[in-house]
């Protein structure tokens, strides 16, 4: 972290820590309207009036849902980026299988960097998984049905469950067929076997897309029904996109990356490159919420992403973390042992301080355009 705390920071931190309210760092306040009983009625209407635009467009904000295998949103083509962590599972009858859902083992998996599984144990290993799994569409039920398509790189074997049922005859090594009839099952697809001639060759780049989009999802990449629902609103909050709250992120060599295996918000969301791409694609004001342990360098190289691919007429609002203030987080508590200013009852002024901080290094990478980086607690 930065160790370099100036007069304004100290003052920011303070007055923070004095009370609690929302404070915009950089940019404009906006009007204070008086809700009195001396308020004249017709002033309430305009102002609702001249907060829409003529095209139906809402001048709101809006949070965007986390990304999950059971969550409603489906915001991507790929359903397989909305998958969730993988759950290390064993075959009734193997030697040692206790037979339960989970065995729970995921720690013990040997996954790749970008969280493939790179190879399985015999039912005569000391784990007590054999196969991984994961869910997609879990409780949603209503959900595109119909013919999906399953590609993948790599040697093995994958079954399906719940949902879906394979097309021997259509399909083929790299590219499976599978029929999908919608219901709260979801679709449950397990890899029971991996690079059996432990040759390198593990399954990886899993994808799973409506047969429609076969041809085009890598340059669609998200649901035209996700757009056509958030395109009214003017700016989008990535809070639960991004796993701010109890995130474990802090180094960016760990970030999430375009070829993570799924974008699931549990493991860590999206690449800072997916959430830019909606913003441009809607052209709407992306609000990106930084982890409460990331590092200078982490804050710094994510600011040069979103400045190099954003739109230049596109405004950023930039979030330390989430509710610092509420010890429901691990980052109330991380903030409160850890911050700028360790060993205080409340994380409040290490919040303010971290905060400043975090806003001045995104203002100096925007450099001349540093008017664009609207910074808030």
């Amino acid at each position: 972290m930065t160790n370099k705390i100036n007069s304004k920071t100290i003052s920011l931190a303070i007055l923070f820590g004095l009370a609690l309210a929302v404070v915009v760092i950089s940019g404009t306040l906006p009007k204070i309207i008086d809700s009195g009983d001396s308020a004249p009625r017709e002033n309430v209407s305009q102002i609702a009036n001249s907060s829409s635009s003529i095209d139906g467009a809402l001048a709101l904000g809006t949070n965007l849902h986390r990304i999950a295998d059971w969550s409603t949103q489906l915001p991507f083509l790929d359903a397989f980026k909305s998958s969730r962590q993988w759950i290390t599972q064993c075959q009734q009858g193997e030697p040692g299988c206790s037979g339960s859902w989970s065995t729970n083992e995921y720690e013990k998996l040997d996954l790749d960097e970008y969280g493939w599984v790179k190879s399985l144990p015999a039912s005569e290993d000391p784990p007590e998984y054999t196969r991984v799994s994961t869910l997609m569409f879990r409780d949603v039920e209503r959900y595109p049905g119909g013919q999906y398509v399953v590609t993948y790189e790599g040697e093995g074997t994958i079954e399906y469950k719940g949902n879906a049922s394979k097309d021997e005859a259509a399909s083929t090594p790299g590219r499976d067929v599978i029929n999908v009839t919608p219901s709260k099952a979801g679709i449950h697809l397990i890899i029971t076997a991996t690079d059996p001639n432990q040759n390198g060759q593990y399954i990886r780049n899993i994808r799973v897309v409506p047969a429609n989009y076969e041809q085009n999802y890598t340059s669609e990449i998200f649901n035209p029904d996700f757009i056509a629902r958030i395109k009214k609103f003017q700016a989008l909050r990535f809070m639960d996109w991004m796993g701010t709250n109890d995130s474990e992120q802090g180094e960016w060599q760990n970030r999430p990356q375009l070829a993570t295996a799924s974008y699931n918000s549990k493991t860590g969301g999206p690449p800072v490159e997916i959430m830019v791409e909606l913003a441009n694609r809607l052209q709407v004001d992306p609000w990106f919420n930084l982890p409460h342990q990331a590092t200078d360098e982490y804050i710094t190289k994510f600011a040069q992403i979103v400045k190099d691919n954003l739109d230049p007429n596109l405004t950023i609002y930039l979030e330390y973390s989430n509710e610092v203030w509420n010890p429901q987080f691990e980052q109330f508590h991380w903030v409160k042992d850890n911050g700028q200013i360790p060993g205080g009852k409340t994380p409040y002024q290490s919040y303010g301080v971290r905060t400043a901080q975090m806003c001045d290094l995104w203002k100096g990478v925007f450099a001349q355009q540093s008017d664009r980086v609207k910074c808030v607690m």
